[in-house]
């Protein structure tokens, strides 16, 4: 029995260095990132902004650039923190000094807005 017990020890003690076939081709080289087209999430200027929707679902702000993108314009995303959560609110701008068209085109369309900065 101690001849058992001494023999089952030295085989455990023994690191198992033999690779499983299936792992032995596969490629380890380190991953490269799926390239995607984000929008900015980040302003270029402090100028005056838009607010089109507040989501509190990123989903449904994605919805919303996604129709407004239809429409010519481009939206961003923007995440804001508060007591209640997380909250997606869809902007455009910076606005130009001259952005009629662009509120014009918002009424045409049914869709409210606000100013903010």
């Amino acid at each position: 029995m101690l001849f058992l017990l001494i023999v089952a020890a030295i085989g455990f003690d023994q690191p198992n260095t033999s690779i499983p076939e299936n792992f032995r081709q596969q490629d380890l080289s380190p991953v490269t990132p799926i390239a995607r087209n984000f929008p900015d999430s980040e302003f270029p200027t402090a100028r005056a902004k838009l607010q089109v929707g507040l989501f509190s679902k990123l989903q449904n702000a994605e919805s919303l650039q996604t129709e407004l993108s239809s429409l010519g314009f481009t939206p961003h995303i923007e995440k804001r923190l508060d007591t209640t959560g997380m909250h997606y609110t869809v902007v455009l701008g910076p606005l130009d000094d001259d952005h009629q068209q662009t509120l014009k085109k918002l009424k045409e369309n049914n869709l409210s807005y606000f100013h903010t900065e």
